[in-house]
Order: C-alpha cells, then structure tokens, then sequence
C-alpha cells in the first residue's frame, strides 16, 4: 500500500515547526524516559525559570532532550542509523550503557497504561533501519515503517547489554 505525503515541507518549515512545538514534544517524549513533570514544569525547565515538583534528574533529562533536538535541527542532510545512538547517548549523558541496542525488557509508563516493546533482533534490526532511511520510499512510509521497526528499537539506560556491529 501506498502512503502519499500529503504536506511537504522545506527544512526551514520543519525547523520552525519543531521549534514552535518543542516544549510539547519535550513533554511527550519524556514520558518514555518515565518523567513525572508536567508541561507546565517542561516549559518553565526550557525557559529556565523554577520548577518546583521537578526532580534534579527530571530537569537534567528535559535539558538533555533539548540537546538532543537541538542536534537533529542543525543536521543538514537526514538522520542516519548511528545518529540514533548518538542521540540517545546525548539524552542519558553519556552513560557508559547508553546508545545501544537493549537487550532486557523495559517497562514504560504512558497515562494509565503500561507498553513493554518488544525486544529488538541485534542482527536484523540494524540493517533493516538502514534500509527504511536509504529507500525512495515516502516520507510518511518511511515514518511508518520506522514506526513498526522503532517499537523495537529501544535504547537501553542503564544495564549492560552490547551493542552490533553497525553494517556498513
């Protein structure tokens, strides 16, 4: 099945759309770190004013998300495989088991309901991410199956597992 793009965008639009939604995406994206800030805290964090039921770690991740959008944003050519692990090794700080594969299961809050994603295939999933971005395929297909492929693709934060060799 076909998926048409049905906007598209120049890279000055997109940068502006992220950066006019970047507390909200913030927000939303730390809920799969397990942050219990709101988004009132996220923005006043980003904004660099007091956020009272913000956490020492709490701050620290929304500033690394941040960071890591920030990242992205100044990429003149599209993210590529490794990009990932240097996004997630910027949103843990470097920890020493950040940026790769996980190995373990992980338990995420969303809302009420818990989501435990399926653990990643360290041989496949590589290679079948590298082909997702490399492909003509639409920007709404390539989202989509990223989608499906990224449900497995978790990074770990913390724990030992290894990472594969990335394909060349």
């Amino acid at each position: 099945m076909s998926f048409p793009n049905k906007f598209q965008l120049t890279a000055i639009t997109e940068q502006n759309l992220i950066q006019q939604n970047l507390a909200q995406l913030i927000y939303t994206i730390g809920k799969f770190e397990n942050l219990s800030t709101s988004l009132t805290d996220t923005i006043c964090i980003l904004n660099n004013e007091p956020a009272p039921d913000a956490t020492p770690t709490d701050i620290t991740t929304i500033i690394s998300l941040h960071h890591a959008f920030q990242y992205a944003i100044a990429q003149k050519s599209p993210l590529i495989y490794p990009d990932i692990f240097v996004l997630n090794q910027s949103i843990n700080n470097s920890h020493p088991s950040s940026g790769q594969l996980r190995t373990d299961d992980v338990t995420v809050a969303l809302t009420n309901d818990v989501w435990l994603p399926p653990l990643s295939d360290p041989q496949n999933t590589p290679q079948e991410l590298i082909n997702i971005l490399t492909s003509s395929a639409t920007a709404t297909e390539k989202a989509l199956s990223t989608s499906r492929v990224g449900n497995s693709l978790w990074m770990v934060t913390n724990g030992p597992p290894s990472l594969p060799p990335t394909p060349s």
